[in-house]
């Protein structure tokens, strides 16, 4: 991954932000992952508009910047949400006191879009109306994070996807071909919470995530955590972590029987669960 940051001040109130990023992974394309005018109504209170990070993690704003964290990446299980590192629109930042504890509270709006690789070409994908909140607390070596996030998603599908789901809708189960397919919008939920304690010579970071759907889904339809414990010692941090992810795939909502209908039907009722197991 090679990157840049640059920021300038426009006036006393408003700054502009821009990162520029070119990862192998991507072929070395030159990509914007933020570019965004920020404007401070006060000390306390930013309004930024533009691209900006996704917030889904408690690593989200340095993701790219491996320097600031102590793995080499973060755990996947967790931060399994890739493409969508970016999305376009706004966000409030408002900084206070509450009590001993200095608390962050964001609130964003916009959409996103990104790209997958498949066997038949690139397929995109959308989020609208991508919106939540997220709070973050912090008093002395502890900071506490939670956050929740809704939208409207629906993706492109590939070329093998999208003759099994025609095949399904043909023979009449046009409801399970309608609630399968991606190409048709449907809501997804999100919610997130981090631990992060940084005590003397001790750290232990945790982290918690949980996607759902108001449609059949064959992927991320899961819940995910890890716990990290470290302690450096002089200027070495040794650490050890757990990771763990639960899919919970739909197979219930296949509902194309596997008993008395003719053979065809039942392969296709495989196929499905094929593409939900995959």
């Amino acid at each position: 991954v090679i990157g840049i940051q640059i920021g300038s001040k426009l006036s006393e109130d408003i700054k502009v932000t821009a990162q520029l990023v070119s990862k192998g992974i991507d072929d070395y394309d030159v990509e914007a992952e933020l570019a965004y005018l920020t404007y401070a109504v006060n000390p306390f209170w930013d309004i930024r508009v533009g691209r900006i990070r996704a917030p889904l993690f408690y690593y989200s704003d340095f993701l790219d910047v491996g320097y600031a964290y102590p793995w080499i990446r973060p755990p996947s299980e967790v931060y399994r949400i890739n493409t969508f590192s970016s999305f376009d629109g706004i966000d409030t930042l408002y900084r206070n006191r509450l009590g001993s504890w200095d608390a962050t509270y964001q609130f964003f709006y916009g959409n996103a879009e990104a790209e997958q690789a498949s066997s038949s070409g690139p397929l995109q994908s959308d989020l609208d109306n991508f919106m939540g909140v997220n709070f973050t607390v912090n008093r002395d070596w502890l900071t506490l994070r939670a956050g929740y996030v809704k939208s409207d998603f629906r993706s492109e599908v590939s070329t093998d996807l999208a003759g099994l789901l025609a095949a399904i809708n043909s023979v009449g189960f046009v409801d399970v071909a309608s609630d399968f397919d991606p190409r048709n919008e449907r809501s997804v939920d999100y919610i997130a919470a981090a631990a992060i304690i940084d005590y003397n010579d001790w750290l232990v970071n945790m982290e918690y995530t949980a996607i759902s759907w108001d449609k059949p889904t064959y992927f991320f339809n899961d819940d995910a955590w890890f716990i990290m414990v470290g302690r450096r010692i002089g200027s070495y941090i040794f650490h050890l972590t757990y990771a763990a992810q639960e899919e919970d795939p739909d197979y219930s909502e296949n509902t194309i029987p596997s008993v008395g209908v003719p053979e065809g039907v039942v392969t296709l009722r495989n196929a499905l669960n094929g593409a939900i197991a995959n």
